[in-house]
């Protein structure tokens, strides 16, 4: 691929995926009535803000510097792998809202958030920042052990979680869907919701992909940089579909139409569902926004 057009690509993907991840977190940030998966979404909008900055690193002038390489290269398997535990983390929160009616995974979202944290920088960092005067890393030297280290903390990982997160969202949709169900039997939505739902193990696919194709690069050296050229154009975007899927839901989207359009009857409507969802009138938006429904509905069908 040239260069220009590669280089070209790469700032439009940050740039668009800085720019969606900015919204989303804004948007938790300053809307009034929060739900249950706002704090998981706004950490997921951080991991993203921080992956494309690590992912800028290098274009910074390094002059070849051995510990600035293994700096970088700790920092992208960093957010690679704590992105992929939070994904995971998120799947098992909706999976325990949603289908068990449990909030007690609320209370442990800011200490899974810092165990997760050490779990990847021990992993990561003390494993590729120890650098000598020949070998990029010492603990890694070999392309054999290279290959070893990605087989296990990318590949293997993130099949793992790739398993738990569709086994999660699978049983997230029969609950929702068996509960429209029993709301509206002659309704059409039970035919076309939830489409999010099978989205979010589709998205961590691509994640696993591109694991697959780091580890490709170490085999197939002809092709290395084009190997290389793809596996970061699509991290680059990565963010912004993290946005579009977890960030803009049903209630975000209103809540943006709102700051733009200056909406008169929004905060008088939030106000209403919000009592409605105080006194237990309806579900949390959690699982209208995992439904693909609005609560605007309530308005419409009056």
């Amino acid at each position: 691929m040239d260069s220009n057009w590669y280089t070209l690509l790469y700032f439009s993907g940050l740039g668009t995926s800085f720019i969606s991840s900015s919204i989303v977190l804004i948007i938790l940030f300053k809307i009034k009535f929060k739900d249950h998966s706002t704090k998981v979404r706004a950490y997921l909008s951080l991991i993203d803000i921080l992956s494309i900055i690590f992912l800028a690193i290098p274009y910074i002038p390094s002059d070849g510097n051995q510990i600035y390489v293994c700096l970088y290269n700790s920092m992208y398997y960093f957010t690679v792998m704590l992105h992929s535990f939070w994904i995971l983390y998120i799947s098992y929160f909706l999976y325990m809202i949603i289908c068990k009616n449990s909030e007690i995974i609320t209370n442990y979202t800011t200490y899974a958030i810092i165990i997760f944290t050490i779990i990847s920088s021990l992993s990561t960092f003390l494993v590729l920042m120890i650098s000598n005067s020949k070998q990029n890393c010492i603990v890694l030297s070999t392309k054999d052990m290279m290959i070893d280290y990605l087989l296990i903390t990318l590949v293997a990982f993130e099949l793992v979680i790739f398993t738990f997160i569709t086994y999660f969202y699978i049983q997230i949709r029969r609950a929702i869907k068996r509960e429209i169900k029993l709301e509206d039997d002659k309704s059409k939505l039970k035919r076309n919701y939830c489409f999010r739902l099978l989205g979010y193990p589709i998205l961590f696919f691509i994640l696993s992909i591109l694991g697959g194709l780091n580890v490709m690069q170490y085999f197939y050296q002809k092709e290395n940089l084009l190997i290389f050229q793809i596996r970061i154009l699509i991290m680059a975007f990565y963010p912004c579909f993290n946005s579009i899927l977890y960030g803009l839901t049903k209630s975000s989207r209103n809540y943006l139409w709102y700051l733009l359009l200056k909406l008169p009857d929004y905060k008088e409507k939030e106000e209403i569902l919000h009592e409605f969802r105080e006194y237990g009138l309806m579900v949390d938006r959690v699982f209208m926004d995992q439904a693909g429904l609005s609560e605007n509905i309530l308005f419409q069908n009056k």
